[in-house]
């Protein structure tokens, strides 16, 4: 394993500093560059509250920013449809192709064959 992704949700919970615990002594941890297109438009729709500069806030926090890279985007046609959130199928195929573990507070993740960790 060689992270693990965080979901756009346990994103702002560690930005927070509320963070589950996980095995790894030193874990390297991600966030998706979809979990910032995700928190624009919610911070759009005045759903949530976070700086402009959540970007950096991220980076000086210790977290890695996943591109988006076309072959993530593709994959998510060849996922099963339990459920049809773009942001989530979007997370479940870049944690699958980049061989991360997926922190999410959401069961439904673990209907997908990918290594998942339900907080």
């Amino acid at each position: 394993m060689k992270g693990f992704l965080l979901d756009t949700r346990v994103f702002l919970q560690f930005l927070d500093g509320v963070m589950p615990v996980l095995k790894d002594k030193e874990p390297v941890l991600y966030v998706s560059a979809a979990s910032f297109f995700e928190i624009a438009v919610k911070k759009a729709l005045k759903k949530v509250r976070v700086p402009d500069n959540l970007d950096e806030i991220a980076v000086a926090s210790g977290l890695r920013i996943l591109p988006i890279m076309p072959d993530h985007a593709l994959r998510t046609v060849r996922l099963p449809y339990h459920h049809t959130d773009p942001y989530d199928r979007l997370l479940i195929a870049q944690a699958k192709i980049e061989g991360l573990c997926l922190v999410t507070s959401n069961a439904v993740f673990q209907k997908y064959d990918s290594s998942t960790i339900l907080v």
